[in-house]
């Protein structure tokens, strides 16, 4: 007893060295990040105000929405609203909680890895090695700032994939039982969390199947399938699409579908999109990911490696390699990868974590084999496999952690002095805009989205392509004012022409806004001299490197203190 207490505190030290780097990285960023920002605690994306946003309505008037008013099926993720709701509804709207949730997923998310690749007896060092790469690639501390569900979906992707890996190892008659109730809720949250977690999943679902074990295949799916159908029968009572309308926009077989129905498919464009839709659009992804492309290429290669026998297929190892190179490929097929590295950081941390438990196994070799390399080829040929992911994950880390401060600034110029401005003259106002999310967390608006997301006609009519300025100037009618991207509306004819334009800000070094500059047009000719007016008094309070043209500032600029 006092031997393995012993053995568990001396090999601790992984565990701690990682959280120490992760709390430190935290640490850096957030003081960078407020010390520049004026105090101000903020985010990577506009994005996560939309959840926020969704969270303040759904907690203080029990509306599924961006605004107070109406639904809006604006958020991909749908237990993330309802977690920070959950929060608000105790402590009130507060822009922490983002951060302290993911601060605790991500530290979950460390204990689990050191816990499961301690439980097969990895060595201290190599433990730490993998958790460092995972906190630096993953990137765990660019996430956490990003504040949305990523953290969440990364630690529920490994927990169900390990569970899964587990129950898929024992045969038909080795498990008469039906699935533990905790790989089962699993499920359900991974797919709340989001949706791409139908990948992973769907791949079990299959796994069982294969196994012949049809019941396990069958509550698996109805696991999948319950907050998918709930949240569909729910949006579907308010007028919306079955699925939130982020997930049909960005779908990457929906625009390929849409591309064919706008040029025919005998055109250039319809050929490539139908190339898409074939696994063209897999190669092309990995080709821009090096990163998840060495990881697969790795996983494969181990695979193989490992598949001494028959029966060996369905080690829990083998099916970890094989979800995870089947949920990189699903995934780079129908979904998209970077924007600040958040989409595919959930497979960064599900492969490291796979193959860092298939890699003892193969450097040692395997007890199957009794031809072969010895173990010191096998080291040098897995170390120079692995220089490859580690060069571009290395890269992807450092990348990531700079790159953060720089995009929390950025919105902190644009989208929270957008936000800062419409609740000081445009409370509960009509507003036609772009960007929804800090706007409405700041603000109590009544938001006219031209991108979609919050509404229904210009989500429709952008699925179909037939979204314009006229349909934009119809929809722009009573509000107040728009606060728009010139880039967006030039495709669309460019702004309507009872617009006027009364000025705009800028801000340097853009990494994560749409544009660099956010114009603000008065929708209502007799509103002009108002909006001047009040851009100008607020261009008083505006961050100093924020370039302000138009009638109110005129070269009168006036910086803060």
């Amino acid at each position: 007893m006092d031997t393995s207490r012993g053995k568990s505190r001396s090999g601790g030290w992984p565990l701690y060295a990682a959280l120490g780097i992760l709390a430190l990285l935290v640490a850096a960023i957030l003081l960078v990040s407020v010390r520049g920002n004026r105090g101000h605690l903020v985010y990577a994306l506009d994005d996560t105000y939309i959840a926020m946003a969704m969270a303040k309505n759904l907690s203080q008037h029990g509306v599924w929405g961006v605004t107070q008013y109406e639904f809006s099926p604006s958020s991909s993720s749908l237990l993330w609203p309802i977690l920070l709701g959950a929060t608000y509804r105790v402590l009130g709207p507060n822009e922490a909680a983002p951060l302290v949730w993911n601060l605790l997923f991500a530290v979950l998310l460390i204990l689990f890895c050191n816990w499961r690749m301690e439980g097969q007896g990895v060595a201290p060092l190599y433990r730490f090695a993998t958790l460092l790469v995972i906190v630096v690639s993953t990137p765990l501390a660019t996430l956490i700032f990003v504040g949305l569900e990523h953290t969440l979906h990364a630690l529920l992707t490994v927990v169900v994939a390990d569970q899964a890996a587990g129950e898929l190892a024992r045969s038909k008659t080795e498990s008469p039982r039906a699935l533990p109730l905790p790989l089962l809720g699993s499920i359900v949250l991974l797919v709340s969390a989001r949706y791409e977690g139908l990948f992973l999943v769907g791949l079990i679902g299959m796994f069982f199947a294969a196994r012949r074990r049809w019941l396990s295949a069958a509550a698996v799916a109805a696991a999948a399938a319950l907050p998918v159908l709930i949240y569909g029968v729910i949006a579907r009572a308010h007028g919306g699409a079955f699925l939130p309308n982020p997930i049909l926009l960005k779908a990457s077989p929906l625009a390929g579908l849409l591309f064919i129905r706008q040029n025919g498919l005998l055109s250039e464009a319809g050929l490539r999109a139908l190339a898409g839709l074939l696994g063209l659009r897999a190669y092309e992804g990995l080709l821009e990911a090096p990163h998840l492309l060495f990881l697969l290429g790795l996983a494969l290669l181990l695979y193989v490696s490992r598949t001494g026998r028959v029966e060996r297929r369905w080690d829990p190892g083998q099916v970890l390699v094989a979800l995870f190179a089947g949920t990189l490929l699903l995934h780079i097929q129908f979904a998209r990868t970077g924007w600040l590295y958040r989409y595919e950081a959930y497979l960064v941390t599900f492969g490291l974590l796979t193959l860092s438990l298939a890699l003892p196994e193969v450097l040692a070799g395997s007890p199957h084999r009794t031809r072969g390399h010895g173990p010191a080829g096998r080291i040098v040929a897995v170390a120079v496999l692995a220089a490859f992911p580690a060069i571009a994950l290395g890269f992807r880390g450092v990348a990531a952690t700079v790159r953060v401060t720089q995009a929390m600034r950025n919105i902190y110029e644009q989208q929270y002095q957008m936000g800062l401005f419409l609740r000081d003259y445009y409370q509960r106002a009509t507003i036609t805009a772009h960007d929804i999310g800090a706007i409405n967390y700041l603000a109590d608006l009544r938001c006219i989205d031209v991108w979609g997301l919050a509404n229904r006609e210009v989500f429709e009519r952008k699925l179909n392509g037939s979204l314009d300025r006229a349909v934009i100037s119809r929809l722009s009618a009573g509000s107040a004012i728009a606060v728009m991207y010139d880039g967006y509306l030039a495709p669309l004819g460019g702004a309507p022409p009872s617009w006027i334009k009364v000025g705009s800000w800028t801000i340097p070094h853009n990494v994560v806004c749409r544009e660099d500059t956010v114009s603000f047009y008065a929708v209502d000719p007799a509103q002009a001299d108002g909006l001047a007016a009040n851009l100008r008094s607020f261009g008083r309070t505006m961050p100093d490197d924020v370039v302000q043209l138009g009638r109110p500032v005129a070269r009168e600029r006036i910086t803060a203190p």
